[in-house]
């Protein structure tokens, strides 16, 4: 199992940056490791999703915080609370990425709170849309026959899974 992971600020300072990544979490994003370090984890978060997405990790980081440090100050032995989500990132070519993600607040050699994000591309969500096609119990589809597209409120599209090219039959030269 190659182990892909991002560790992601949660100080005040640098809220939000992303401190270090994997060598295979850089290969979904398609980044190389010095273009990401230092950077926001927006970088990572498709336009439509990052106001939601940014008041989300506040709460978050707010309660995971809260908890750390009751458990501190009662002397308590912290156990983290693993976040676990499906979620879409973009890559650097601005296609969209199914994640699931488990998250979770620890404290490093150096004190700071930081979130360990582990990443799986196992598309669990898309075997949930295979169990909701009606055509289900007489065929089996192959997860490869699923594509993604991120429209705004007005159904103009922001993004969409890179395999959309081939099984929509798009012309990728048009522009």
């Amino acid at each position: 199992r190659l182990n892909k992971y991002l560790i992601i600020s949660m100080n005040e300072e640098q809220k939000g940056i992303i401190k270090n990544i994997s060598p295979n979490a850089c290969l979904i994003f398609g980044y190389h490791k010095e273009e990401i370090i230092g950077k926001n984890m927006n970088i990572l978060i498709p336009e439509i999703f990052q106001k939601i997405h940014d008041r989300t990790f506040i709460e978050l980081t707010d309660k995971a915080k809260t908890k750390f440090f009751d458990n501190l100050v009662n002397k308590t032995i912290y156990k983290p609370d693993f976040n676990e989500i499906c979620v879409h990132a973009k890559n650097s070519s601005k296609y969209l990425i199914p994640l699931y993600l488990k998250i979770c607040l620890v404290q490093t050699e150096e004190t700071e709170l930081v979130y360990i994000v582990e990443i799986s591309t196992n598309n669990l969500y898309l075997g949930e849309l295979n169990d909701n096609n009606i055509n289900n119990r007489e065929n089996e589809y192959n997860n490869s026959n699923i594509c993604c597209i991120l429209t705004d409120n007005n159904l103009i599209i922001q993004t969409f899974t890179t395999n959309c090219i081939n099984l929509l039959k798009l012309n990728s030269n048009n522009r």
